[in-house]
């Protein structure tokens, strides 16, 4: 059988849950793949799970960190021509919650776990395909381009909400703004053979989502909402299997792919 990313060098952000599901899902396909992540114990255990998986510690809210990992991905991976931006969280510990509670502290905390990581791991990838394309292209003019794919990290919460259980308002605006910027970033690079979309997934069995998994009132709606799951969760593995999908899409920009066991389409 044919790998669907053989010879593809992909950036996933995180190492735990998705991002761990991703990993393994672009490896048995046949893709190189560097992990950027502020977490050592999880990157240590994928990679070891996983010799041939590199990896970088990096806060990729920050931009001198965000410029060294990729810059380190690009030079072991030979450059770098697929991103999954996972890395991100719930900010509720930090203050995130309903907006009448909402303080600048909490929002800002959100904004820089989530957004900020998406939008800096981008514009890492973005920056390094246009620098390597140009290079190319003046190399070899009449030689047709390779393409490059990026696949953010939504939140089907964010976009159909389930007041009150999930009074994080900070964490759904950043998600919102997450597919504003696929959309838009896509619609810009089109025509630098650039694609960006967004995979949203709906309550997940991973450990930002363990509070939910151990609340019985949670998990009792998540049931209901999700109903085509087999006991109200999303497996990371439904999840990896959609953002590796949209790294092999060639022709698809600009899209929200709601990977949420029916969570935006059933009331429940």
């Amino acid at each position: 059988m044919v790998e669907r990313l053989a010879g593809r060098r992909v950036v996933v952000t995180g190492s735990g849950g998705i991002s761990a599901a991703t990993v393994r899902w672009c490896v048995r396909e046949g893709a190189a793949v560097h992990v950027v992540t502020r977490d050592e114990a999880s990157a240590g255990e994928l990679a070891e799970a996983l010799p041939e998986v590199t990896w970088s510690l990096a806060d990729l809210s920050l931009d001198s960190d965000s410029h060294a990992a990729f810059e380190q991905a690009e030079t072991v991976l030979g450059g770098i021509d697929g991103l999954v931006a996972v890395a991100g969280g719930s900010a509720r510990r930090m203050g995130d919650g309903p907006i009448d509670q909402l303080s600048t502290e909490g929002l800002n905390a959100t904004v820089a776990l989530n957004l900020a990581t998406t939008t800096n791991a981008l514009r890492e990838f973005t920056a390094r395909w246009l620098a390597r394309e140009a290079g190319r292209a003046a190399a070899e003019p009449a030689a047709r381009s390779r393409w490059a794919s990026a696949v953010l990290i939504g939140s089907s919460l964010g976009r159909f909400p389930a007041s009150p259980l999930f009074a994080t308002h900070g964490y759904a605006a950043t998600k919102a703004a997450i597919e504003g910027l696929a959309r838009s970033a896509a619609a810009h690079y089109s025509r630098n053979r650039l694609t960006v979309n967004v995979v949203a997934p709906g309550l997940t069995k991973t450990p930002m989502a363990s509070r939910a998994q151990e609340d019985e009132a949670v998990s009792a709606y998540a049931r209901s909402r999700q109903p085509l799951t087999d006991d109200g969760f999303l497996a990371a593995d439904d999840i990896a299997d959609a953002c590796g999908w949209m790294l092999g899409a060639r022709t698809v920009t600009g899209q929200v792919i709601y990977v949420d066991g029916g969570w935006s389409v059933y009331g429940g």
